[in-house]
């Protein structure tokens, strides 16, 4: 503290004091990374004895502070070069600051992009007036934002369960220590960490490995992906381990939500009597252009798959769907049974989980009689058929007698629900036609599943006029 009073007391009187001498020590440069692409950046230097010294008053008088000298000592891989020192000070001339003292054990200066330093490791020395001098080795890393050229995936699921890791390619991705590069899309999700992946090479910097890599891996979780908004995003990788030095990719990674199918069409059908055509809608029907989507009922494979109403999506090769078509051969038959229907080659992962789309299979009508008794309803004769029928959507079996169609007003009872729109009946009320001869006749009776579900039996039986 007396030489700093004595120090500033002569700056203040001009008293002729040229340098009170002394051999600097550097213990620390902060920060250790500096962005070439966000210059002006500022480095605090820390240590002891950082003397200036007064001009000669002969002259023009005034203060002269330490140099600090940047010497280029190896290439970001960590290869040797030889390099002349920069010498960074003030120039009284121009009125320059580049250099601050604060006290015997602090100072700062700043790099700018002036001094034309190249991406690099740098020792740091302090050179006071007087020409002592402390230095410290590798103590100073300068590396520009990166140069993005790849990333996989180009399209991630923004579903509420698990992580993602994302590949990126590109140079330089600086890891020192335990600290790493950070990585986040333009809307603010942060990868959790960073991991080095691939193309480092490795050097010593501050008594610590600096590994200077071409390839990474950032974790996200995918609950935050969630969040962002659907659709193509830009994101940034910061080359420096910490909160500096962000490049912005001109890739994008699309942000998908979970698949969903919401309609199926129909949703009950009889596969007994031929090759059926059904259709999946919903939404976020992602798939890759290039790709062949196979459809799975039960354990039958679909023979015929096509997309419809689909739109390309940013990512290239990406396309979003409206509707998925499948035909069901008859010659490989489906249990009657709910079926789930699994859709493969959509752009989806486990991390997605909803609810399978169902198809109901339902056998043909099954007529459990040779008899149908006959009775009037008021002006009405009707026949009572028993068995199995389908009732979808409201809409009755279809049945004709002798190839004559039923009047309307076809009726049924013991019904049990087996689909959301669908149910079994074990009777059925039909209006006979007015021309038809009644007790006792033998008549050919067909009676259909209601469209779309599809499917008919035929049988003879025999009307029977209840007394």
């Amino acid at each position: 503290m007396a030489r700093e009073a004595c120090l500033l007391a002569a700056l203040a009187a001009g008293c002729g004091l040229r340098s009170l001498g002394g051999e600097p020590r550097l213990d620390s440069a902060e920060p250790v990374f500096v962005c070439l692409d966000a210059l002006p950046a500022t480095v605090t230097l820390g240590g002891d004895g950082f003397t200036p010294a007064v001009r000669d008053l002969v002259g023009d008088g005034g203060v002269v502070l330490p140099a600090v000298r940047l010497t280029r000592v190896k290439t970001l891989m960590g290869v040797p070069v030889l390099a002349e020192a920069t010498v960074i000070e003030n120039d009284p001339d121009s009125g320059v600051v580049r250099v601050r003292w604060t006290s015997e054990q602090r100072m700062e200066f700043d790099v700018v992009a002036d001094l034309g330093l190249e991406a690099g490791i740098y020792d740091v020395a302090v050179e006071n007036p007087g020409g002592e001098s402390a230095a410290m080795p590798s103590a100073l890393v300068l590396a520009p934002s990166p140069t993005i050229t790849g990333r996989y995936p180009a399209t991630v699921l923004g579903s509420p369960w698990g992580d993602v890791v994302i590949e990126v390619l590109g140079t330089p991705f600086i890891f020192h220590g335990s600290a790493s590069p950070l990585f986040y899309f333009e809307h603010g999700t942060w990868s959790y960490w960073t991991r080095a992946a691939g193309g480092c090479h490795s050097t010593f910097v501050r008594g610590e490995v600096m590994s200077h890599c071409a390839r990474i891996e950032s974790l996200v979780w995918r609950g935050a992906l969630r969040d962002e908004p659907a659709g193509s995003h830009a994101f940034y990788v910061s080359s420096l381990p910490g909160n500096t030095c962000f490049g912005r990719s001109s890739m994008i990674i699309e942000i998908v939500p979970c698949p969903n199918v919401t309609l199926v069409t129909p949703d009950v059908v009889c596969l007994a009597q031929g090759d059926r055509t059904i259709s999946l809608s919903g939404s976020n029907l992602d798939f890759y252009e290039a790709g062949d989507p196979i459809v799975e009922v039960g354990e039958t494979w679909a023979d015929v798959v096509s997309l419809e109403d689909c739109t390309a999506l940013p990512t290239p090769g990406l396309v979003r769907c409206g509707t998925i078509e499948f035909t069901l051969p008859a010659r490989d038959p489906v249990e009657a049974a709910d079926q789930t229907i699994a859709v493969w080659g959509l752009v989806s992962d486990p991390g997605c989980y909803f609810e399978p789309p169902i198809l109901t299979v339902v056998p043909p009508p099954l007529i459990g009689s040779g008899r149908a008794a006959v009775e009037a309803w008021g002006a009405t004769w009707v026949a009572e058929l028993t068995g199995e029928f389908i009732v979808h959507a409201g809409s009755y079996p279809l049945v004709s007698f002798a190839d004559a169609p039923a009047e309307a007003g076809v009726s049924a009872i013991g019904c049990d629900l087996i689909s959301p729109t669908a149910y079994l009946c074990t009777t059925i009320h039909v209006p006979i036609p007015e021309d038809l001869a009644l007790d006792g006749t033998y008549v050919e009776v067909a009676v259909s599943n209601p469209p779309p579900v599809g499917c008919t039996v035929e049988s003879v039986v025999r009307l029977e006029v209840s007394p």
